[in-house]
């Protein structure tokens, strides 16, 4: 019966996560808000429900997976810690703890899916595939989504809920642009026709995206900094796409060609979020774009001062309490209004305010070691036959990490589903393509022994 139920999870687990992953791209706040109507049965909780319950069912393939893989091991090391912390909280606060706890659970996502790749070595292929067949879309909606969140805004209501279908935050609009942009560059032939019209749709995505957040738009550029720096400035194409975009948008500032909104949608607002970002004085940037920035810094501060005079600097005030309320900041600031604020506004200071220094440490280890794995991965990728693939989805996996993580310090975006999932998913990716790395080093090896140096 349980291997029954469990070969059933498995099958349903293939199918339903490609979907999932294309439901928070193209709706993002919206999707993750459906759920079962009274109850907080999301749909990330529902698919991490189903996913435990098929590990438990079959232990084999987590069991592998985790003892195979040392980033594994020390994200299990992480996610164990928060565990920890988060049982105090449950019976005080509730559902409150398990909300909060949402920002260290979800990574159980990256133990789903390296499982799934374990038990199906072909459904890392399918998935690729299926973004591949997904990019089109996602790129041609996105200046949608902006447009009826932000422009025109449309209200749909999920249903038992207060929040539209509709409802896309800006940061996150960047990331999926700078994601599909990253794996049109590196992962796509060059001689695919529809490559470079897509790219030049990725890059006004991001254009688009970054008039609107400033998190977002750092991030997009950090996760290409980061992509350019992995493949040795190897982008083709980029120089001539970057020469069009420079003439596009230098006609628009010219024009000044604009849509009204709380930030107008035009080249004059992209060049004065970036230049409030460096601190630069502009007089565009000026008012409310200064306030968001010391709102946010003034949040900060009460937050860690809070800490350490309560001693929870160490191990943290655990989840269950709400931060912003005990830091006495009031979510009133340009795009942090919300009424239910219970962060910091910055996922990393969240994991150190809940998780303390230990959790804090144990986070920036999870993302050091990750990366150097990639690149150490990346490198070794260069003998094989079939490498240069290989090194295009880390590459992706990379950037997409990378852009997520830079934008989290702005907003926070690891609190929900609609980031977390991707996140976690990328993450794992990159997990297995490091192994298949591994692999097949060790199996060439008894034919063909590397290069010196390798």
């Amino acid at each position: 019966m349980a291997v029954e139920i469990s070969t059933r999870l498995l099958r349903g687990l293939r199918r339903t996560l490609p979907y999932v992953l294309g439901g928070y791209a193209l709706l993002d706040r919206g999707f993750a808000w459906i759920h079962v109507p009274g109850t907080p049965a999301f749909v990330a909780e529902l698919c991490l429900a189903a996913s435990v319950l098929w590990m438990a069912l079959d232990t084999r393939f987590v069991r592998r997976a985790v003892g195979e893989n040392m980033a594994l091991r020390i994200l299990a090391a992480y996610v164990l810690w928060c565990l920890v912390r988060t049982a105090p909280g449950l019976g005080t606060f509730g559902l409150a703890a398990v909300r909060d706890a949402a920002l260290w659970y979800y990574a159980l996502f990256a133990f789903v899916v390296v499982a799934l790749c374990t038990a199906d070595e072909s459904w890392l292929g399918t998935l690729e595939r299926k973004y591949r067949r997904f990019l089109p879309y996602l790129l041609a909606w996105l200046p949608v989504a902006l447009f009826t969140t932000y422009v025109t805004p449309v209200f749909i209501p999920v249903p038992d809920s207060g929040v539209s279908i509709l409802n896309y935050r800006a940061g996150n609009i960047g990331v999926h642009a700078l994601i599909a942009t990253a794996f049109l560059l590196v992962a796509v032939p060059r001689q695919w026709r529809w490559r470079m019209p897509l790219l030049v749709l990725g890059f006004v995505d991001l254009a688009l995206a970054g008039t609107q957040n400033r998190g977002g738009l750092v991030g997009a550029l950090a996760g290409l900094v980061a992509l350019a720096l992995l493949t040795r400035l190897r982008l083709h194409g980029v120089g001539r796409l970057l020469a069009v975009l420079v003439v596009v948008f230098g006609m628009a500032w010219m024009l000044d060609i604009r849509v009204s909104t709380s930030r107008d949608l035009s080249v004059r607002q992209l060049v004065a979020n970036v230049t409030s970002i460096v601190g630069a004085d502009s007089a565009d940037s000026k008012g409310h774009l200064d306030d968001t920035r010391e709102w946010r810094s003034e949040l900060w501060s009460r937050i860690n001062e809070n800490l350490v005079e309560s001693g929870q600097l160490e191990f943290g005030a655990g989840y269950g309490p709400n931060l912003a309320a005990g830091a006495g900041v009031a979510a009133d600031t340009g795009e942090a209004q919300d009424a239910d604020l219970r962060s910091p506004h910055n996922s990393h200071l969240d994991v150190v305010a809940r998780a303390g220094l230990v959790g804090g440490i144990l986070w920036g280890v999870v993302w050091v070691y990750w990366c150097f794995a990639v690149v150490r991965a990346w490198n070794r990728a260069r003998w094989l036959p079939d490498g240069a693939h290989r090194q295009a989805l880390l590459g992706v996996c990379f950037a997409g990490v990378v852009a997520i993580l830079v934008n989290g310090y702005f907003d926070p975006t690891l609190e929900g589903a609609q980031v977390s999932v991707w996140l976690w998913t990328l993450y794992a990716v990159g997990v297995v393509v490091m192994r298949q790395i591994d692999v097949e080093r060790r199996d060439r090896s008894w034919l063909h022994p590397a290069p010196a140096g390798a």
